[in-house]
């Protein structure tokens, strides 16, 4: 994902983008829909949209502090590899991506 031109005094804003093949959006900060309507915004993304075991489109997510710890250490804080991953709906997931300037919005659209 490419940065857009940075207003001084001011940090970038985030636009929530749906999760789909179309991006490589692995690392980056994510938005789920949870099942009971609340939004959970302290994940990042470990896979990108994938076929889940009946074929329905999914991402693998884990705690934002989890995937610091896997970054850095290759494990996470239990000492495992997987525990911490969680498997969501893709239609639930969104990316949070830097808000381009006026002259790239087509590419939201």
């Amino acid at each position: 994902m490419s940065a857009p031109t940075v207003r001084t005094g001011q940090p970038p804003a985030r636009v929530p983008v749906p999760a789909s093949t179309d991006i490589d959006f692995i690392g980056e900060r994510v938005i789920v829909l949870t099942r009971h309507g609340a939004w959970r915004q302290d994940l990042r993304a470990v896979s990108g949209v994938h076929a889940g075991e009946r074929g329905r489109p999914q991402v693998r997510l884990v705690p934002e502090a989890e995937w610091y710890l896997l970054a850095t250490t290759g494990r996470f804080s239990d000492g495992t590899t997987h525990s911490k991953i969680e498997v969501h709906p893709a239609e639930r997931v969104w990316v949070e991506v830097l808000q381009p300037d006026a002259r790239d919005a087509s590419i939201l659209m």
